[in-house]
């Protein structure tokens, strides 16, 4: 692994909100990476968004404790809500001076070799933004290692690893909720700007934005090091889980129905410098009230996340993709991301 050239090797941006219990188990998860035991340091930043501060007690408890870990806690000046105390944590660039950069959701896991292996997967594919498959980790705090939440269609090689160009991630767009939070790993000097608006009123639907705000290559690992835990009560995604409020409301399907064919345009068109162009028309703020006046026929309301599953294979299935209009590869991956969400409804209804 590279030497670090930062005073960090890694910077970790924990969102946090009333749950003390869950951001002390996300220290003692950075507490225990690989990368401590080899002299490398690691700078954690909480961002507290309680106007009570529980976490204020569980930083101090564990700032003097771990050899390598330095913490610095960040209390919003105000209740910032899910988004925007999310969304501070998706700025490419370092607060303090560190190589890479990535997001611990106070609820997620990571597994002790969790930065090593990244670290060293942006350096073996020379990238600088990469992506890694999770498990689901159970209400029971349970990690159930047979269920993941991306599918495997966009790893190339034998070891579970590909390199994706950014219309490839636009496929995701069709069968997943967008690029998971917990799933983005990246150097601090990355091209590509990840943090959404901060005036984005949804925290979903920023993970649907993300895929167009990345411009250039990006590695993939199918080999899980962390969790995402699936939650309702808990978890940032209780709009995912639930498919309550406007993901389920006539505005939210129109929105990620036009971005869904924003996304084919840019696929067939292969131009990114096109894409690029479209998206700088319009603030990442405004763009789900702007795709709701869209002029996209009403979807049905849905409840449940196999339901909804279902309702994008078919939409999905009504778009026509021919490999000759938007890329074998595009097809391929399409197809294939079909196929994994298929055998995952079949499992589910089993």
């Amino acid at each position: 692994m590279t030497t670090a050239t930062a005073p960090y090797i890694c910077e970790i941006r924990i969102p946090t909100y009333k749950r003390p219990d869950m951001l002390e188990r996300a220290i003692g998860q950075l507490a225990a990476q690989t990368v401590l035991k080899n002299g490398a340091r690691l700078h954690g930043v909480i961002f507290d968004d309680s106007p009570a501060q529980e976490g204020r007690a569980i930083v101090r408890k564990h700032e003097d404790r771990h050899p390598g870990l330095t913490l610095s806690y960040r209390p919003n000046r105000e209740n910032l809500g899910i988004s925007r105390n999310l969304g501070q944590c998706f700025r490419t660039a370092a607060y303090e001076p560190s190589d890479h950069v990535f997001c611990l959701e106070d609820d997620n896991s990571v597994f002790p070799g969790f930065i090593a292996a990244n670290i060293r997967l942006l350096e073996e594919t020379g990238t600088a933004i990469a992506i890694r498959n999770q498990y689901i980790e159970t209400t029971d705090n349970e990690i159930d290692h047979t269920r993941t939440t991306m599918p495997d269609a966009w790893a190339t090689d034998s070891a579970g690893v590909g390199v994706l160009q950014p219309t490839d991630l636009l496929t995701c767009l069709f069968t997943n909720l967008g690029i998971s939070n917990g799933a983005l790993f990246w150097r601090s000097d990355a091209a590509s700007e990840l943090m959404i608006g901060e005036d984005c009123a949804d925290p979903v639907l920023i993970e649907y934005l993300r895929p167009f705000a990345i411009r250039e290559p990006v590695a993939f690992a199918n080999t899980p090091l962390g969790a995402w835990r699936d939650n309702e009560k808990e978890s940032f995604r209780i709009l995912a889980n639930r498919m309550q409020d406007r993901l389920t409301n006539y505005r939210g399907l129109k929105a990620i129905s036009a971005l869904r064919r924003a996304a084919l345009a840019a696929i067939a068109d292969n131009d990114r410098a096109a894409l690029y162009e479209r998206a700088a028309e319009c603030r990442w703020g405004t763009i789900d009230r702007a795709y709701a006046h869209a002029l996209i026929p009403a979807r049905p309301r849905v409840t449940g996340m196999a339901a909804l599953a279902r309702h994008w294979a078919k939409g999905l299935a009504c778009h026509a993709l021919p490999a000759a209009q938007i890329g074998e590869r595009s097809a391929g991956i399409v197809r294939a991301q079909l196929a994994w969400l298929a055998n995952g409804l079949k499992a589910g209804q089993s």
